[in-house]
């Protein structure tokens, strides 16, 4: 009896390291960490309302998380974190970072997002290895140009703000953008590198000029804004695969629409489209259309081209009658 005893608690024992060490250097409590200070790589702390100063003693870490604490600042030791890689720091309420913080020489990833930033921390653009950056759900109205300075960053998110004003230029690595849900009327972005940009829910009247520039644009989202129409520059983005324009304001669609030869996805739903122009039959890749909502009432018969087609959706049209060429193709 005795030695099953003993067997249980060494097993509960095991079971215990196991699950505050299963990835070599991970804790999730600050005290324990504590105890080896020097061998603590990653750590996650939840549900404290003061970070320790003692944190400055983890010289080795590479991974902090810091969420869901309720915390209004971080103690200055955490800039002391020279081989800090990663910071995550979401779900608190910060309003500034310390001043030192750009002595994370080292830090790569930082996510700031549902803080409470009225202003854009100026410490994060002396960040020089920064690759990504997210400062979501905050309360910033301005992006300073300062930003320019992360030749590094390839993915930001700015979105869920109250950005009224945006110009980026200079971080030619950038590859992913998102600022969906912000204030602007217009963009000012030149990014040669862009792959990825979702500029959803603003108050664009028209699709910025210098979109039409990024010849690298695969994926771009514009809905919900207040766009009228797709000129004749969107055949200049001939690496597209993915458009959103749905819940627009938009009325007519150039023909150069049809050069867009690797386009897979489109929606234009819940616009105000009254003519489908027959060049979007030469769309061969063409997988997934979405024309629903809009005022339509013919489709081009010239359409039975786009062989690749597996969804298109008609529904809250004025059309009276659904193609044949369209009954082997998913549509509502």
């Amino acid at each position: 009896m005795q030695k099953r005893l003993l067997i249980l608690i060494f097993l509960l024992v095991s079971f215990s390291l196991f699950a505050q060490n299963n990835e070599t250097g991970f804790y999730t409590s600050i005290n324990s960490a504590l105890k080896y200070p020097l061998e603590v790589k990653k750590l996650e702390l939840t549900a404290l309302s003061v970070i320790p100063k003692d944190i400055s003693k983890f010289e080795n870490l590479e991974i902090l998380y810091i969420y869901d604490c309720f915390i209004e600042e971080l103690p200055d030791e955490i800039c002391d974190l020279k081989n800090l890689k990663e910071f995550y720091a979401d779900n608190n309420s910060l309003t500034q970072l310390p001043q030192k913080f750009d002595n994370l020489i080292n830090l790569k990833k930082l996510s700031l997002s549902n803080n409470k930033f009225k202003t854009f921390p100026k410490q994060i653009a002396l960040l020089q290895n920064l690759e990504e950056l997210y400062i979501a759900n905050n309360l910033l109205k301005k992006i300073p140009d300062e930003i320019n300075n992360l030749k590094q960053l390839t993915k930001a998110d700015f979105s869920f703000n109250e950005i009224s004003e945006f110009q980026l230029s200079e971080t030619v690595n950038l590859q992913e953008l998102n600022i969906c849900e912000n204030n602007l009327n217009d963009l000012k972005i030149n990014l040669p590198n862009l792959k990825i940009l979702n500029v959803d829910k603003n108050n664009l009247i028209k699709i910025p000029e210098q979109i039409y520039t990024i010849k690298s644009l695969e994926k771009l989202s514009l809905s919900k804004n207040k766009i009228t129409e797709i000129g004749e520059k969107i055949e200049n983005l001939k690496m597209l695969t993915n458009i959103n324009l749905s819940n627009n304001l938009i009325k007519t669609i150039s023909s150069q629409i049809g050069n867009l030869s690797e386009l897979k996805v489109l929606y234009l739903n819940n616009n105000k489209i009254e003519i489908l122009p027959e060049e979007l039959s030469k769309l061969n890749k063409l997988e997934i259309l979405d024309i629903s909502s809009n005022n339509i009432k013919i489709i081009p018969e010239e359409y039975i081209n786009l062989k690749n087609l597996k969804l298109i959706v008609l529904s809250g049209n004025l059309i009276l009658k659904i193609p044949d060429f369209f009954e082997n193709i998913k549509n509502y």
